[in-house]
């Protein structure tokens, strides 16, 4: 037999017997999530390329099972199985990753029916699925009269923003979303359920604040403090030339800072233009007295 008759079979030997490797390894999590009583979809299941399609459609990934967890249970075998099976895992919450990192696990958790929203209106608290989206929690919370601080989008994930920090209009009064988390319920990556607080687990508590995307375990609830809506919020919109951009932002920086905590903004640049968006925690009238004096020196083409 010649050298490279010998390096033939040794080639077809090799990819056989990855084959049966990735075959028990399939037999071995299917058996593993058994005990699942979410739904578990296979990349030989019907939708599962659907499943699969969330925000970032430019990045594609093919994990080896996508779980949807409907119970904390769920996400605990999944983890378990993750760490026993020697194979990586994710969480998804809204799909929001602009690297569609909650898709980059050969476990994919979608714990979107994690979504419960209980709120104590005596203590100023809400304990909130990971799996809800700020549209909802949004919409609840404000049927209660209160509010947290996050973001703009209502179908980005409560999980993955509040764990990155979370961003939104609301800022500058009660800070980002992560600064009102109380406590959180963890997966750690044995499988096991822990509360996570300023208490217990203190250094948990501080990293996943901020660096919890996808670290550490998987959250799957969270204890909020919540704020009481105020009578009225003005929404804001100041629109300006791209050339005057210069203008706009010495303004800013020379009146932001003696602005009232009730006001925020973000700025938006597109197509030529720039656009203040923000909000006051008050009414109309005492928006338009704060802000005269930045509109007098901002110079905006339209409010």
């Amino acid at each position: 037999m010649t050298s490279l008759s010998y390096k033939n079979l040794f080639l077809y030997f090799y990819i056989l017997l990855g084959l049966i490797i990735i075959r028990n390894k399939k037999r071995d999590l299917t058996s593993c999530l058994a005990d699942v009583q979410g739904t578990l979809v296979y990349p030989n299941s019907p939708g599962y390329n659907a499943d699969l399609i969330d925000e970032n459609t430019r990045v594609n990934f093919t994990p080896s099972v996508i779980v949807y967890a409907k119970t904390v249970a769920d996400v605990q075998f999944s983890v378990y199985c993750a760490s026993s099976l020697n194979m990586s895992i994710s969480a998804r919450s809204g799909g929001h990753s602009y690297e569609k990192y909650s898709s980059a696990g050969a476990i994919v958790v979608d714990i979107t029916n994690l979504n419960k929203i209980d709120i104590n209106s005596t203590a100023n608290t809400a304990v909130i699925g990971a799996g809800n989206r700020l549209g909802s929690i949004y919409y609840t919370l404000s049927q209660a009269g209160f509010l947290i601080p996050a973001g703009t989008c209502p179908s980005v994930g409560i999980g993955g923003h509040a764990l990155g920090g979370g961003y939104g209009l609301y800022g500058r009064k009660y800070g980002l979303a992560l600064d009102s988390i109380l406590s959180m319920d963890l997966v750690d990556p044995t499988g096991r359920l822990i509360t996570v607080n300023k208490d217990q687990y203190t250094d948990l508590f501080f990293a996943l604040r901020g660096a919890g995307v996808n670290n550490f375990g998987i959250v799957t609830s969270f204890t909020f403090k919540i704020y009481p809506t105020p009578p009225s919020v003005t929404s804001i919109s100041l629109n300006y030339a791209l050339t005057n951009i210069q203008i706009v932002f010495d303004a800013y920086n020379q009146l932001g800072s003696s602005l009232p905590d009730d006001i925020s903004f973000s700025i938006v640049i597109y197509n030529g233009s720039v656009e203040f968006q923000g909000v006051y925690l008050g009414t109309q009238t005492n928006a338009n007295q704060i802000l005269s004096q930045f509109i007098t020196q901002s110079q905006p083409t339209s409010t």
